[in-house]
């Protein structure tokens, strides 16, 4: 809520309306920040992981503050008071087409989302340390993680963002490709999830 009353601010709309009215509908693309009630029952039902990836009990102060305040529940994301929040960090719906082709767009050299120097800029390491939520690193760039690690494949330059349960979704400019995996059967990874990884194994072994 805060992230999306900071750019109403300045841009004088939510996020859940500049994607909705800049991207999404132009597009023609199958994503919202929020679910309009009326697409409800379009919406696949989670099936949440077994566990959390890392034992409440050895929680430090940050997995604390992230995921313990209050607790983190899968199940809570399929109640109608949260498809419909307008919470652009963790409520966007969509398939992975849609997902794939706003990568696409983003890299695209000309009439594309940004243009390639703000999209250098938005891709450009931020950090690379020891992520104090997921107790791996993580090389951050401005929103994007990095793939220094191989998490999105073989080429270094790519970057995407990796979602709780198994999704994902990134762009390697080099290739001029892009992907994305939405599931609703969620693994208790926050990252590295095992059918994702094949995925882009496979990808990869077929160009």
């Amino acid at each position: 809520i805060l992230g999306t009353e900071l750019f109403r601010r300045i841009e004088g709309r939510t996020i859940r309306q500049f994607v909705a009215e800049e991207i999404a509908g132009p597009l023609g693309l199958d994503f919202a920040i929020g679910l309009e009630p009326s697409q409800d029952h379009r919406c696949a039902e989670l099936v949440p992981p077994p566990a959390l990836p890392v034992d409440p009990s050895t929680f430090t102060p940050a997995q604390i503050a992230a995921m313990g305040n209050p607790p983190l529940r899968a199940d809570l994301a399929m109640s109608a008071e949260w498809r419909a929040a307008d919470l652009p960090s963790a409520n966007g719906h969509g398939t992975a087409r849609a997902l794939a082709t706003i990568y696409a767009r983003l890299m695209a050299p000309e009439g594309g989302l940004v243009s390639p120097e703000g999209l250098a800029a938005a891709t450009a390491r931020q950090i690379r340390h020891v992520d104090l939520v997921l107790g791996m690193e993580c090389d951050w760039a401005a929103g994007f993680l990095r793939n220094s690690s191989g998490v999105f494949g073989p080429v270094a330059t790519t970057f995407g963002h990796s979602g709780w349960g198994g999704s994902f979704a990134c762009g390697d400019p080099e290739n001029g490709l892009t992907m994305a995996y939405t599931m609703n059967r969620m693994d208790a990874n926050l990252r590295d999830d095992a059918r994702a990884k094949a995925l882009i194994a496979a990808v990869y072994s077929a160009l």
